[in-house]
């Protein structure tokens, strides 16, 4: 039995297996050459065969190209998609890297208020001192006066 090749084959196939038919028209399957209820002669002739070697030839060019055509359009895919991860990977870190570096100001801050409540402490503290020994030197003064004021009055 002699096989024809039809020549309209694709690459880009249908989500769903196609049916014989389809496949014929695709150029996935090889229909009998012959009509049916047509007995096929036992042996092609040398024409016709080497017709049908030139049409596979071709046909296998074809799909040849097509695939080469696929696996460049993965490729770029591929690289694409390499892209947008490195991309995502960038900024991925450059957000944990902002993420870090506000915990680490906010840490910062918190040192640097209990810094200056403790300077504000000290300082109160050391006003305290000042207003007692004021106090006292006050008390002194008044002390010295009531002499100075005694001991001229005495004289």
């Amino acid at each position: 039995m002699s096989f024809a090749i039809i020549s309209s084959f694709q690459v880009a196939g249908e989500t769903s297996r196609p049916s014989s038919r389809e496949q014929e028209r695709a150029g996935l399957r090889r229909v009998p050459k012959s009509s049916p209820g047509v007995p096929s002669s036992p042996q092609p002739s040398a024409a016709t065969a080497t017709e049908e070697t030139t049409a596979l030839k071709e046909e296998c060019r074809l799909f040849v190209d097509k695939i080469a055509e696929f696996k460049k359009i993965v490729g770029n895919l591929i690289e694409l998609v390499d892209q947008l991860a490195k991309a995502t990977e960038n900024e991925k870190i450059k957000a944990i890297g902002a993420r870090n570096l506000l915990k680490s100001i906010a840490k910062q801050r918190e040192a640097q208020q209990q810094q200056l409540q403790a300077l504000i402490a000290e300082k109160k503290t050391q006003l305290e001192r000042y207003r007692v020994e004021y106090q006292t030197l006050c008390k002194i003064e008044a002390d010295q006066n009531e002499f100075i004021d005694q001991f001229i009055f005495q004289k």
